[in-house]
């Protein structure tokens, strides 16, 4: 009785192995002859393509590409934030070298006014 369960699920497990080897489209020699975790992944990709499992659109696993659409705008706004920050920048220097020249300038008078001032004295 033990040998005729052994036997019978032999015979169920070849008769199952040539049915997915036939539904598979594979040859079973070629299974025998690969990993088992080889043929589980085959099994499994053609299974996954055979089903052609999809989720329709949901607020949840649409998450990803509204995250990728804010990350675009933020880098957009920071291009734009970089951008005005160049320019103010480059109107500051401006600023300043402007004052630089005006400070040079009441150097060499405040100068100038001194020597005219000691030279009128000497006279």
């Amino acid at each position: 009785m033990k040998n005729n369960k052994f036997l019978f699920s032999i015979l169920c497990a070849v008769i199952i192995f040539l049915a997915l080897s036939a539904i598979f489209r594979v040859s079973p020699s070629a299974i025998l002859r690969t990993s088992p975790s080889a043929v589980s992944r085959y099994l499994t990709a053609q299974f996954s393509t055979a089903v052609g499992a999809s989720v329709p659109k949901n607020p949840f696993n649409s998450l990803v590409q509204q995250f990728q659409e804010r990350e675009l705008a933020l880098s957009e706004k920071e291009k734009e934030l970089q951008q005005k920050d160049a320019a103010l920048q480059g109107q500051a220097n401006e600023r300043q070298n402007n004052q630089n020249w005006l400070l040079i300038v009441l150097l060499i008078l405040v100068s100038l006014n001194f020597f005219l001032d000691y030279r009128g004295r000497k006279e």
